[in-house]
């Protein structure tokens, strides 16, 4: 009888969550492990919610990979018998004479097969009047796009990882020796070690601390603000009413509509400064405030 590989997969986060699952259904045995827990609250990908859309851009990959994940999201939901995407629609704002990135996103949304709408700047006042739409001249409407439930989801991915016979286990990875090679087992901060025959790291802003040499400073997480807001009853803000919005002219801005009760979202996503994922202090800027 053929023994099955062994995998260990480090990080239980989006990258690393959907590789041990995936890994597991192609007949491996799969060891998934996190330090903090999967939608954890220091993770990239624990955040309350993600937007999904396919508007980046010229020549970008992107859009094609987000069309493919739109329908494996459904296929997922279907099966699993939860909702996991919020379909709001996305909205992009665009202003003359600075819609390079609108204009070639347009071209890859029609080659990915992206269902779509260029909207004038009437009909996108028509349909929300809500937004404060000084400075745009059109805009890209997704219908399909919207925002996921990122740290339900990542949870729930774990959980089917279980269910499906993978073993989890919340635990820190010993970063010494790492890259020296000289390593038959991976030292666990709980003083045991785990051996595999394949080891996966998937661990987003802590790679550069787990091999300084080979990663370091080649990645560099940094801070960005993000706000949720409580509006007034009657406001329509929430997702009875609104889109995922972004603005892409002179910052990148975003919002979201009221989920699950936890207010309106709204971030900029504009590189912010370096940032200490474990030890860093994790409140909103008196700049970014004022911005």
């Amino acid at each position: 009888m053929k023994t099955k590989r062994h995998v260990a997969v480090v990080g239980a986060g989006a990258f690393g969550g959907w590789t041990a699952l995936y890994l597991l259904r192609s007949g491996a045995r799969v060891t998934l492990l996190d330090v903090w827990g999967a939608g954890n609250s220091r993770a990239s990908s624990g955040g309350e919610t993600r937007v999904i859309r396919g508007t980046y851009g010229p020549n970008s990959p992107y859009t094609a990979m987000a069309e493919h994940a739109l329908k494996l999201w459904h296929k997922h939901e279907k099966e699993w018998k939860r909702q996991f995407l919020i379909r709001t629609g996305v909205l992009w704002m665009a202003a003359s004479g600075e819609d390079s990135f609108e204009r070639g996103s347009v071209e890859m949304l029609r080659r990915a097969g992206t269902k779509y709408e260029e909207l004038s700047v009437r009909a996108i006042n028509k349909r929300w009047p809500q937004i404060n739409l000084e400075g745009v001249n059109w805009g890209i409407y997704e219908p399909a796009g919207g925002y996921l439930i990122a740290r339900i989801i990542c949870q729930a991915v774990a959980e089917r990882f279980v269910a499906e016979g993978g073993e989890y286990r919340q635990v820190a990875v010993s970063s010494e020796e790492l890259e020296t090679g000289k390593w038959k087992n991976l030292a666990l901060a709980d003083g045991s070690a785990l051996a595999a025959d394949l080891y996966v790291f998937a661990c987003g802003p802590w790679l550069g601390k787990l091999f300084p040499r080979t990663i370091g400073d080649r990645l560099r997480p940094t801070k960005q603000d993000v706000f949720f807001f409580g509006p007034p009853a009657g406001e329509k803000l929430d997702v009875q009413y609104l889109p995922v919005w972004a603005d892409h002219r002179d910052r990148f801005r975003y919002g979201i509509p009221g989920n699950q009760g936890r207010g309106f979202k709204i971030a900029d996503d504009t590189r912010g400064p370096l940032f200490d994922p474990t030890a860093g202090e994790r409140v909103v800027s008196a700049d970014g405030l004022r911005a």
